[in-house]
């Protein structure tokens, strides 16, 4: 079951709907306020929130930024194993662009890998910390499919 944008969900529904207490439902939706998918409103339930162009642009640029600082720290630590790595990673995503017809998933799969690998060479907590946050953000990687298919 698909849910859009400005539905109000409720955790008696989604339990009876998935067969489970209202625990866990209760659980899952604090988390996706947290990643920024939800808004819990006390005795109006829970409210999917719809990201428009600009802000999907606007967490795009931010991960631009962030990444771009991670990698010229990287490029001053990283040992010959660790570029061979990355090289690996970036040949991967090449070939799944070229063969897969379900490439964006394995892009970006890829892609996660290859910024935490560039994450993990520059060993800076403070960008680190910003960069998981948002690509652990699981509506990140919807807004990833959604955002290439905008700039296609």
């Amino acid at each position: 079951m698909a849910y859009f944008p400005r539905v109000r969900l409720r955790e008696q529904y989604l339990a009876a709907r998935y067969g489970t207490s209202r625990t866990p439902v209760r659980n899952v939706l604090r988390r996706l306020e947290g990643e920024g998918v939800l808004l819990i409103q006390q005795n109006r339930g829970e409210q999917i929130l719809n990201w428009d162009n600009n802000e999907i642009s606007d967490i795009y640029d931010l991960r631009a930024d962030i990444e771009s600082q991670m990698a010229r720290i990287a490029a001053t630590k990283a040992n010959a194993w660790q570029i061979d790595t990355l090289k690996s990673i970036s040949s991967q995503q090449s070939k799944a662009v070229a063969t897969s017809s379900r490439y964006l998933e394995n892009v970006a799969q890829l892609n996660y890998r290859f910024h935490s690998a560039v994450a993990q060479i520059a060993k800076s907590k403070t960008l680190s910390t910003c960069h998981d946050s948002l690509m652990h953000n699981r509506s990140s990687r919807q807004r990833f499919k959604r955002w290439t298919t905008i700039k296609s």
